[in-house]
């Protein structure tokens, strides 16, 4: 509810415009977009690793082989 209200309240505070919104650079977006990704793969991994060790590192194992 309190993001709400600030999101409607930051949107009455100014106007955005398409040509603002899209300035973002791409290159930086796809930087962003690139550490997010493994982030992500790390925690599933971790993920893995906590719920099944064993497995996790059986799998690790046949990856180097």
């Amino acid at each position: 509810m309190k993001s709400a209200i600030i999101a409607c309240v930051a949107t009455q505070i100014s106007t955005w415009y398409a040509q603002q919104l899209a300035a973002v650079s791409l290159a930086d977006w796809r930087s962003l977009r690139s550490q997010l990704e493994r982030h992500r793969i790390n925690r599933v991994e971790q993920l893995r690793f906590r719920r099944s060790p064993a497995d996790y590192l059986t799998f690790l194992e046949a990856q180097l082989l």
